[in-house]
């Protein structure tokens, strides 16, 4: 919560020079990240164990995502400045976007302890959006995280799996 308070220019700034900040929040507080540095307008609802997840409209965040599916571990909210980009079939906010200045912030109600669902989509699709940014600094890890982990041969993501489960170990982690 005071962490959003502090770092409310920083993040401000940030965004509207074409920065994505994403949090993945579930039972705990993160959405308050954004909440508290004045990026989006959330307040906390449920936390369902599992609900079925559906789509109004589409946009940017929630394409390609089919719909409906089942999410697990999530958190709804409710918000007064942000896009509902995916929510229950009962109405109530999962994911929730907002587009300010050149870039974007993100609130993903889940904690992706179950993954394989439309929420992945979700989330690749805000990682995915950074790469419009202007600044190479946002712009290029962006690529290259997308190259690696949507774009890139099934192999190379082993390898690189292998690579970082073998050197871990060597450097004490």
């Amino acid at each position: 919560g005071a962490l959003g308070t502090e770092w409310a220019a920083v993040l401000n700034n940030f965004i509207n020079a074409g920065g994505t900040v994403i949090a993945c929040s579930n039972t705990t507080s993160e959405h308050l990240l954004l909440a508290n540095s004045g990026l989006l307008a959330v307040t906390p609802v449920s936390s369902p164990s599992s609900a079925a997840i559906t789509k109004l409209a589409d946009t940017p965040i929630n394409a390609g995502v089919a719909v409906p599916f089942t999410g697990a571990n999530l958190h709804t909210y409710t918000t007064t400045n942000g896009t509902v980009d995916l929510q229950t079939t009962t109405g109530e906010p999962v994911v929730i976007s907002r587009t300010l200045g050149a870039g974007r912030v993100v609130l993903v109600g889940t904690d992706f302890n179950s993954p394989g669902t439309g929420m992945d989509r979700a989330l690749a699709n805000a990682v995915a959006l950074a790469k419009n940014a202007r600044s190479p600094f946002i712009r290029k890890p962006a690529e290259w995280f997308v190259f690696v982990f949507r774009g890139s041969p099934l192999f190379i993501q082993f390898f690189l799996a292998y690579e970082a489960l073998q050197l871990l170990p060597k450097a004490g982690i």
